[in-house]
């Protein structure tokens, strides 16, 4: 079958870990559950909670993205020198299936999908098939770039490849994987809130709590986490429009709504500037 884009070359990216990211792998709880980490870049400046990843229990995107962190990430550990990652932007053999996620590596997901938002036909579960993909990203994941694009000071065009990752890690708060909240019962919102808290101790490890700009993306979803974690409530905060600024000695945490299509540009450069004014020398 012909086809209908390129498969990119494979990239080495250095195996260089903080020791803090490190001794996460060697908590016997967290191998016992195999908790959930995050994706990006481990030594970055910059880490965004957003409130929880969207795909659906027992979908192949929840296994490969969700399920298999841990692993995933441990086997990014034991690599000597470099860790080589594949692309995701592949057409599939019969034309039909979507089965990019078989690549995905937490360190620099969908390595080469595009600066645009995802489209395309979408299957009886309303998946984009592959073969009709446009390889954007999610809404969320595309201002997420531009975020970071203000911050850092680059331009980067809908015909260039996501890139945010080199220059921050992202986690959730929930561990609980949800398409919506729309239809929340009470039930669900308890054991999201149980969720929350049993991320807790790995939020409160070393890790998590040195990052010089901590974004907490997903309203209400942090109120609980500040003062447990940070030592400071949200009442602390500056109270902007929208978001919320706190600084405490040379960290700066912004607390502010989930970045989906909620959000506005405007609202993600005023984030980028208070950022920028607090870690001006960052990069």
């Amino acid at each position: 079958m012909k086809k209908q884009m390129y498969e990119p070359d494979p990239i080495s990216l250095p195996a260089e870990f903080p020791q803090s990211f490190r001794d996460l792998f060697q908590n016997e709880e967290y191998k016992r559950r195999q908790t959930f980490i995050g994706y990006g870049n481990p030594s970055a400046k910059i880490l965004i909670l957003g409130k929880e990843i969207t795909w659906k229990l027992g979908s192949g995107e929840h296994l490969h993205y969700c399920q298999m962190n841990f692993e995933q990430w441990r086997k990014n550990l034991e690599a000597k020198d470099y860790i080589v990652v594949e692309s995701e932007v592949l057409y599939p053999s019969d034309g039909v299936t979507t089965k990019a996620w078989e690549n995905f590596n937490p360190i620099y997901p969908h390595y080469l999908k595009y600066n645009k938002k995802a489209g395309g036909k979408k299957d009886e579960n309303g998946n984009i098939v592959l073969a009709t993909s446009n390889y954007g990203v999610s809404v969320t994941w595309l201002n997420y770039q531009k975020l970071i694009q203000q911050i850092i000071g680059y331009n980067n065009g809908n015909k260039s490849p996501i890139d945010f990752f080199r220059y921050a890690f992202i986690s959730e708060l929930n561990e609980l994987t949800r398409p919506n909240n729309n239809d929340n019962t009470k039930d669900d919102d308890k054991n999201i809130e149980n969720s929350i808290g049993e991320r807790f101790p790995l939020l409160n490890e070393p890790f998590f709590k040195s990052f010089p700009i901590i974004i907490f993306a997903g309203r209400p979803y942090p109120t609980k986490l500040f003062e447990p974690l940070y030592g400071f409530k949200p009442s602390d905060f500056t109270k902007k429009h929208r978001y919320d600024v706190y600084t405490k000695g040379d960290q700066i945490f912004i607390w502010t709504e989930q970045f989906s299509n909620h959000i506005s540009t405007q609202m993600i450069e005023d984030i980028a500037n208070e950022v920028k004014i607090k870690q001006r020398n960052i990069y």
